[in-house]
């Protein structure tokens, strides 16, 4: 053991900082118990809790859905401004929990894209919108962790619908 009065060595240092924590954001249009249509909204819903469970600083983002209580979720101060064709499209910002977990889940909350009674629409069809509304999902993904300060290590973007996160 070294005594903490004597430097430690550039490899010493380079090995402590190698031990911070992970930084792991998950897009997804989906997520249990908030919003689910299948196996993504499980995957969502239970591997943040693991990874979080192993010392990994996990935070998800996702959208604000209608068909759910909304008042369980914290109401944060401010808006969001995410880039959109027409210009900033501003966004409100809901905080919740993963149940049974501290992982939190961001939603973003704008009415004219996901106030609806479908996740992605009617039955056998889409939403005429859904390529703009998950644009804003992507873009406004990025714009969340901007505006929080957190720079994660690893982006998991999930399904076509955060398809643009990377980019």
């Amino acid at each position: 053991m070294i005594h903490p009065a004597v430097p430690r060595p550039p490899a010493q240092r380079a090995l402590e900082a190698s031990k911070a924590a992970l930084k792991v954001l998950f897009v997804a249009s989906e997520c249990a118990p908030f919003a689910k249509t299948g196996g993504l909204g499980d995957v969502i819903g239970a591997l943040p809790k693991a990874l979080a469970s192993l010392g990994v600083d996990v935070r998800i983002v996702m959208p604000l859905y209608s068909g759910f209580d909304w008042r369980q979720l914290e109401r944060l101060e401010g808006a969001v401004g995410v880039p959109m064709f027409f210009g900033a499209a501003w966004s409100g910002l809901r905080l919740g929990r993963l149940p049974g977990s501290d992982v939190p889940v961001y939603f973003l909350e704008y009415n004219h894209y996901f106030d609806r009674p479908y996740l992605y629409g009617p039955p056998s069809e889409g939403y005429a919108d859904n390529l703009e509304r998950f644009t804003f999902l992507s873009r406004g993904a990025l714009e969340v962790t901007k505006a929080l300060g957190w720079v994660p290590d690893v982006v998991h973007a999930h399904d076509w619908q955060s398809a643009l996160v990377p980019v």
